[in-house]
């Protein structure tokens, strides 16, 4: 091997195992990089959903809330009716029995 085979040899062993590693650490950056950010995305898609439940859940809570309070209206209304009509009751017993 000449002198200016083994000059070639020694030139292309020192830049090229730089470029190579260079090269390889890219890629498994740029990998690591895509897995990364598809990891994110997925996470922001399932926050969005999780909102959008929380949002349904809300809403559905507000009516039956709603609803809770009128039964509780209405079932204080049908006892005071209930009440109403024994007063009633005995009033007319009484009127009858004179």
């Amino acid at each position: 091997m000449t002198d200016e085979e083994q000059r070639f040899l020694d030139a292309v062993k020192d830049y090229l195992a730089p470029i190579l590693g260079s090269i390889t650490v890219g890629t498994v950056g740029y990998f690591a990089g895509r897995k990364k950010i598809n990891a994110e995305a997925e996470k922001l898609e399932v926050d969005a959903e999780v909102a959008k439940i929380d949002s349904i859940t809300r809403n559905f809570q507000a009516l039956i809330d709603g609803y809770e309070r009128r039964i509780e209206d209405l079932t204080r209304e049908v006892e005071m009716l209930r009440q109403e009509v024994k007063m009633l009751r005995q009033a007319l017993d009484k009127r009858t029995r004179i």
